[in-house]
């Protein structure tokens, strides 16, 4: 519990001597006073003291070294092997081979053929042929049309007519102005919470919060003033009217008229007519004709021949050959290797604590 007390007192007092806070907060010199006060039935009393403190810290450092690693190595070895290999061997040889001819035999032999023969012979004929010829026919008649004219007519009728006419109208009105102006008005800020330890007769300490001073700053705000007074005001007021005025009006009126129109009109007229036309025809006269046509005839004979023909024979043989064949072989060697060791080194780090340390008053001063 006291440990604890100590580290909240030493944070209180690094806060409180820090530059922005030393010059506007006198709690340091409070704490001390009220420890003396408080201790002066014991006649001993609490100061802050500066107290130089060490800690040991390790710290991991890597080292160069010298380290053995067994390694594979594969080397390779040629040995020798037997190896059967095959070659093929051609050879020619006489064989007797069959084989069939296709030789093609010509005849020629007369044959008496019987046919009907068509004769042709012209012939002159006289035939009636009948045709149509149009022929155009004038004629003159009258028509009708019938068709609507416009005629302008005048006529004159009152028309009514509105119109806005606007007449000034003036006003007083009571209207609120704010005349007022910016000041300057202090605005004050608390400051933050602070622990502070807290010394008793015949009682345990006590740690409490407290408070430390704002600060205060300044702010524009503006201050209404309202005032009333009176302004003249000139408003247009619009009026409806209505009046009649004389207009001249033209318009058109449409007339149905009748008139008579000479057309004249064509149409074709169709007469029939025949008259004899001089037709050559082409007549076909049937003849029985007997006579005698050589006729060539085609035939294939085929015929079986014999001869003798070269044929290459082929055989694998075989046969044995040395060859070298590549072998690879593994062995281990040892190889030294440089590796970073780590090793772990301590070291003092002095630091600075702000401790109370009890202190003896003299009870006549």
């Amino acid at each position: 519990m006291k440990r604890h007390i100590l580290m909240l007192l030493t944070l209180s007092a690094t806060v409180a001597l820090s530059p922005s806070v030393q010059a506007k907060d006198p709690s340091t010199d409070v704490a001390t006073a009220k420890a003396k006060t408080a201790s002066k039935d014991d006649g001993a009393a609490y100061a802050l003291q500066t107290v130089t403190c060490y800690r040991t810290v390790v710290e991991t450092i890597y080292e160069p070294a010298d380290v053995k690693v067994a390694r594979t190595v594969y080397e390779t070895v040629w040995i020798k092997e037997p190896t059967t290999c095959y070659r093929t061997v051609c050879k020619t040889e006489m064989q007797e081979q069959t084989y069939q001819v296709c030789r093609p035999v010509i005849e020629t032999v007369e044959k008496e053929i019987t046919e009907t023969v068509l004769k042709p012979v012209w012939v002159t004929v006289e035939k009636e042929c009948r045709y149509q010829e149009r022929r155009l026919v004038r004629e003159t008649s009258e028509r009708e049309i019938h068709r609507k004219v416009l005629k302008p007519v005048t006529e004159q009728i009152t028309r009514t007519v509105h119109y806005q006419t606007t007449t000034p109208v003036t006003e007083t009105r009571v209207i609120e102005e704010d005349q007022g102006c910016w000041t300057w008005q202090r605005v004050r800020r608390p400051g933050p919470l602070l622990p502070r330890l807290e010394l008793r007769a015949c009682a345990s300490p006590t740690l409490n919060w407290c408070p430390t001073p704002g600060l205060s700053s300044y702010r524009r705000q503006w201050s209404p003033r309202l005032v009333k007074r009176s302004v003249e005001c000139t408003r247009y007021v619009t009026k409806l009217e209505t009046k009649e005025l004389p207009v001249t009006v033209q318009r058109m009126v449409e007339e149905d008229v009748v008139e008579k129109v000479p057309v004249e009109t064509s149409r074709w007229v169709t007469e029939t007519k025949t008259r004899k036309v001089p037709v050559r025809q082409l007549q076909m006269n049937k003849q029985t004709v007997t006579r005698k046509v050589p006729v060539t005839t085609r035939k294939i004979v085929t015929e079986t021949k014999t001869r003798t023909v070269p044929v290459q024979v082929t055989r694998q043989e075989a046969y044995t050959v040395t060859r070298q064949v590549a072998r690879q072989i593994p062995r281990e060697i040892e190889v030294t290797c440089r590796k970073m060791v780590p090793r772990n080194i301590e070291r003092q780090i002095p630091y600075t604590v702000r401790r109370l340390v009890p202190v003896t008053i003299d009870s006549g001063k």
